[in-house]
């Protein structure tokens, strides 16, 4: 006795699509350049400099299906999360400190309100975001 199953062929081929998953990279892509967008016009401008490092970065074939958007700027977080009183989280400072400079002048430093950019990026986009990414998988599995 034997069994055929109609239809396997395509049901491989599907499966093979979804393991590969072109569409689901090809749906990140789109959502990362999305929130690298508004990242960008969100993002305060002092000089200029940290808004043009904002990039993203989107997975190859051969990748984990992983996005990432974000500056190399190592004073971003700081700008997002704010510094010395004013950290999320607490994390900064909890006193102001002082320090002089060359001249002998004093500074104090009570540290800087956080100015996200990033972080709003993100959730004022995750709907599109969530459609961008079902679409590309939408696509996996249509063929």
């Amino acid at each position: 006795m034997s069994v055929v199953v109609k239809g396997m062929d395509s049901l491989m081929a599907t499966l093979s699509r979804i393991e590969r998953g072109a569409g689901l990279r090809r749906g990140i892509g789109k959502a990362c350049r999305l929130v690298e967008a508004a990242a960008v016009e969100n993002c305060p401008v002092d000089t200029g400099e940290l808004q043009k490092s904002i990039e993203s970065e989107t997975p190859g074939p051969n990748d984990k299906p992983v996005g990432i958007v974000g500056t190399n700027k190592e004073y971003g977080p700081y700008v997002e999360l704010g510094t010395v009183l004013f950290a999320v989280g607490g994390d900064g400072r909890h006193k102001p400190w002082s320090y002089k400079d060359v001249r002998g002048k004093t500074h104090y430093c009570i540290g800087q309100e956080p100015q996200p950019f990033l972080g709003p990026a993100l959730r004022d986009n995750m709907d599109q975001v969530a459609e961008l990414i079902a679409e590309g998988v939408r696509k996996d599995v249509k063929g």
